[in-house]
């Protein structure tokens, strides 16, 4: 679903979260309650996309959900009856109750794949004529341990071989980066899975233009542009993004995405940053 084609229902905001044990298992369904958040993602390979979740007046039973361990937290939005969209996925890291007014809060800090970043890890010597395929695959298998991602989308072939051997030593995201960046690849952990692809490549292309949500006119900065529109949980990192606007028109990949928003109250939106700079 496209949610700028359905702008009249902004109004009608939408926001489930879901909380569950990252190994697999039964978890608890929070809807009908005012959500807000602020999910940050980036394409900044030693930077993991993050996110605050408040969750209004839960009851302290539902409230020990999020103290356990090893636990997950997804942000599903939409608009009217639907909430569709999985805005953000991660590992809970810490959860606070406060009061607020007459409220109860929980506050929620997650990150996308921690583990990934900062646990798995490689250690291991290869042959001379290994080729790239097999370490990126080596590389790949220790972040489906323990569910430390949930899959891979996209496919990672190249002839190339080590010619002298190769030694992977270091985090599993680390060689992972070598491997394909020497390969012309890039890549992201987003929403728990590790997404790859040729640089510069995309298989959908986003549309933004006033009439699609863009908010004001984008900003120029000293490295690119910088742009806000209604929440579209389809613009991410390596995503790209067609921009319609009187004085900005051109393709651009952005680097940098925040997507606010409160159910009852206040921004719902997306802003986006590029390092491309297109000038009609």
């Amino acid at each position: 679903m496209n949610p700028l084609s359905i702008m009249p229902q902004q109004i009608n905001r939408k926001a489930i979260v879901t909380v569950s044990p990252i190994m697999g298992g039964a978890g608890i369904v929070f809807d009908g309650l005012r959500i807000t958040f602020d999910v940050q993602k980036t394409n900044e390979k030693k930077v993991q996309n993050k996110a605050k979740i408040s969750i209004y007046n839960l009851s302290d039973e539902s409230f020990n959900w999020f103290t356990k361990k090893n636990m997950a937290i997804s942000l599903m939005v939409g608009w009217g009856e639907n909430a569709d969209n999985l805005l953000f996925y991660g590992e809970i890291v810490r959860a606070l109750k406060e009061k607020k007014d007459a409220d109860w809060i929980v506050n929620v800090e997650s990150g996308d794949a921690t583990k990934a970043y900062k646990n798995a890890s490689v250690s291991k010597s290869y042959p001379e004529q290994t080729p790239h395929n097999a370490v990126f695959a080596d590389a790949t298998k220790e972040l489906f341990k323990g569910n430390i991602i949930k899959g891979v989308k996209g496919i990672f072939a190249t002839p190339n071989t080590f010619k002298k051997g190769f030694t992977a030593h270091g985090s599993a995201t680390k060689v992972i980066d070598d491997i394909l960046t020497i390969n012309n690849y890039e890549w992201q952990i987003h929403n728990g899975i590790l997404e790859i692809q040729k640089k510069g490549v995309s298989s959908n292309v986003v549309k933004l233009s006033s009439a699609s949500g863009l908010i004001g006119s984008p900003e120029v900065t000293s490295t690119g542009i910088k742009a806000t529109c209604l929440l579209q949980p389809e613009i991410a990192p390596m995503q790209k993004l067609y921009l319609d606007s009187i004085y900005l028109k051109g393709l651009y990949t952005p680097t940098k995405v925040t997507h606010t928003g409160d159910t009852h109250e206040g921004r719902w939106e997306t802003t986006f940053e590029t390092d491309e700079r297109t000038i009609l």
